[in-house]
């Protein structure tokens, strides 16, 4: 196995295909989707407002795109993917790149054409609006008149080709010409060694197996009666697969319903492909994961289980799934190998974890790594944890990752957890054996390679120990161990939309991030204290004594002249200083003398200069800030964010301001009103280091 990997997380190919055009997009996925490696890629659509609004760049392993109507916007961040190595291929659309060498023209269209590629003759194709004029530029294939049809060119380190015949969409999709779709084996053929050969992309021809029947496994004979006698379940519905799969549903070849029967292990007419024995091994919990449903193929263990509700501790496990949900919506890449699986159980709102719901996906993410981790011969592996539900190996790869799904009734919580890790599966980036094998490799030692079914037990017990501890202690022990695996302390990120840079500090009470703007270096003063030191400093009395109030925000990271100023313009500040000196002048002035007329006039917002003292060098400090997903909300005058829900989508920041009593910081002007903020779903966190991560919707 090899544990290098050119892709911090599974690759992505991308397809434009302008506005409104799902089933343009479904066509174009689904051919794709035929000559690629399934294991390894993800296809997702590419919208407009994804172009212009999200980091999409990363993690692109090519950029598909047919349309006539390219703003010329879209046009121009399409260059620049190309300028930073990217790989690209365009089917008949209004895109040049002058800098490269490619000029597009418009054509009479529309027709049918006959297109050979190297040793493939005369495949019935339908030409686009669009010719092409690539200067240095590479032929590939050419028509029945010996005019170019498809083109390559290598730019700035990538690739990319133009097409102005339609080799990836089906031809009675885009006009009815009779005659054009009767070579659709050839036509997939070109497109499959174009997207190999040219643009090198491992291909495989794609097999999506059906949905099998679950299995009902447990490991005492008790046990299993009581199962037999309370599970009801004899077929469980599936439903239709999400339009982010339909594509899978195209190769798979259907577009109805999907059930399940639901059979005990004992009635299997053959052997359960599931390791029991490794399973119950390992598996130390007192009720989670005794009872489990094995599905060989199945579309998503998180539907399944929702659909065995009425049965709680159940696990349940796939071999494989055709259909594996990531978050907000995202495919999650299930191959044979990897550890997938969905746990329910419930708990009590008034609980103290039922009052933080959002920490359990946290939970579930240090179970996995935890559970591996702990054991000494694993512990030099370099499991890492990064929020909010991901999980890494070292601060590049990632391996695996944690959806929590979550519904009220009453005042109950049902908790569907699904956890999917790469154990023994080397695509589509790497996995935990491949990190064991490296390691025994550089190391000399001999590490046995783990088991889906060991991870999975594991997993399990380690999940119901750090839950048990938290409903008991609260949250410290867990956070404490959460830290000591997470990459996250010190890191600085970037509230994209506003250009404000923060350092990550820790989680808050909710398991959102919690960090510190930066703030200017200046140089600032100290205060005093007239009454020992000791004064209160809240909303009402933030501002009775300074020194004090000083001391409490340091305390809490703000910087000085955070304190000092607030968001004061330059000018203002040198107004404010100016002032101070006027004061400071009359305090040393002999009596009697009169003031100078060159120093300004106190006014009515002046402050008490006997707040100020000698002057200091200057400090580095921050100012405290959380980072959460459900609203933003000051706390008091410190400037603190804090939660307000538990529900969150960690690509945008939601402000909820306007219901909020906000206090400014400063001291001169605490009422100042709020800088105006952009739109809050366009605030996205950018990762900086180390090596540049950026949140992207279809991570």
């Amino acid at each position: 196995m090899n544990s290098g990997s050119a892709f911090v997380k599974p690759p992505n190919v991308l397809v434009y295909v302008g506005e409104n055009q799902q089933n343009v997009f479904k066509n174009i996925a689904t051919n794709i989707l035929r000559c690629l490696n399934i294991d390894k890629y993800v296809v997702y659509e590419l919208t407009k407002s994804e172009v212009l609004g999200t980091p999409w760049k990363e993690n692109v392993a090519l950029l598909v795109v047919l349309s006539d109507e390219i703003e010329s916007s879209i046009a121009e961040d399409f260059r620049k993917y190309l300028d930073n190595k990217g790989k690209m291929i365009v089917f008949c659309s209004n895109f040049d790149f002058p800098r490269a060498g490619l000029k597009c023209n418009l054509v009479p269209g529309g027709d049918k054409v006959n297109i050979s590629y190297k040793d493939i003759f005369n495949v019935p194709v339908l030409r686009g609006k669009y010719s092409y004029t690539l200067v240095d530029g590479h032929v590939l294939a050419t028509n029945s008149d010996g005019e170019s049809a498809i083109m390559k060119s290598t730019y700035n380190g990538g690739d990319f080709v133009v097409s102005s015949v339609h080799l990836a969409l089906d031809p009675e999709l885009a006009s009815h010409i009779e005659g054009a779709g009767k070579d659709e084996e050839n036509r997939l053929l070109i497109l499959k060694k174009i997207l190999g050969e040219e643009l090198g992309l491992e291909i495989k021809s794609a097999i999506i197996p059906s949905p099998t029947p679950g299995y009902v496994i447990v490991d005492d004979d008790k046990l299993l009666c009581e199962i037999r006698n309370k599970f009801n379940a004899k077929e469980i519905h599936l439903g239709k697969l999400e339009n982010s799969f339909a594509a899978t549903a195209e190769l798979l070849g259907t577009s109805a319903d999907i059930n399940v029967p639901v059979l005990f292990e004992s009635d299997s007419a053959g052997a359960v492909l599931f390791d029991k024995v490794a399973y119950f091994s390992k598996l130390k919990s007192n009720n989670f994961g005794h009872v489990m449903v094995y599905f060989p193929v199945i579309t998503s263990t998180m539907i399944a289980s929702e659909q065995l509700s009425e049965h709680e501790n159940i696990v349940v496990i796939a071999g494989r799934q055709i259909a594996g949900r990531g978050r907000s919506g995202n495919i999650w890449i299930s191959p044979e190998g990897s550890a997938m699986f969905t746990l329910h159980f419930s708990l009590s709102l008034s609980s103290k974890l039922g009052q933080r719901l959002s920490m359990l996906q946290h939970m579930a993410s240090l179970a996995v790594v935890h559970s591996i981790g702990k054991n000494p011969i694993y512990s030099k592996l370099d499991l890492r944890l990064k929020w909010p539900n991901d999980l890494y190996y070292g601060k590049e790869r990632k391996i695996g990752g944690v959806l929590v799904n979550t519904t009220i009734q009453g005042s109950i919580a049902h908790v569907y957890i699904g956890i999917g890790i790469n154990v023994a599966n080397e695509q589509p980036t790497m996995c935990i054996n491949s990190a064991i094998e490296a390691h025994n490799s550089d190391t000399g030692d001999t590490l046995p390679l783990l088991k889906p079914e060991e991870v999975i037990a594991l997993t399990l017990t380690e999940l119901e120990i750090i839950i048990d501890e938290f409903t008991k202690s609260g949250p410290d022990n867990f956070l404490s161990l959460y830290y000591s695996y997470w990459l996250h302390s010190g890191q600085r990120v970037t509230l994209s939309a506003i250009n404000k840079e923060a350092i990550i500090q820790r989680l808050d009470d909710y398991g959102f991030l919690m960090g510190f703007f930066r703030r200017s270096q200046s140089s600032v003063v100290n205060y005093q204290c007239p009454r020992q030191k000791n004064c209160v400093v809240d909303r009402v009395n933030r501002n009775r004594c300074q020194y004090c109030r000083l001391q409490k925000c340091l305390a809490l990271g703000m910087s000085r002249d955070a304190v000092k100023f607030g968001r004061m313009s330059k000018k203002q500040r040198e107004k404010v200083e100016d002032e101070v000196r006027f004061h400071r002048a009359q305090l040393v002035r002999p009596q009697g003398t009169a003031p100078s007329h060159s120093t300004p006039q106190p006014t009515e917002t002046s402050p008490d200069s006997s707040v100020f003292d000698h002057q200091q060098q200057p400090s580095s400090s921050n100012q405290h800030v959380s980072y959460i997903n459900s609203g933003y909300t000051y706390n008091g005058d410190l400037n603190t964010f804090s939660t307000n829900g538990y529900t969150y989508t960690p690509q945008a920041i939601q402000f909820d301001l306007g219901s909020t009593d906000y206090v400014d910081s400063t001291t001169f002007d605490p009422q100042q009103q709020l800088e105006t903020l952009p739109d809050a779903n366009s605030l996205l966190i950018t990762v900086v280091p180390p090596g540049p991560m950026t949140t992207n919707s279809h991570l």
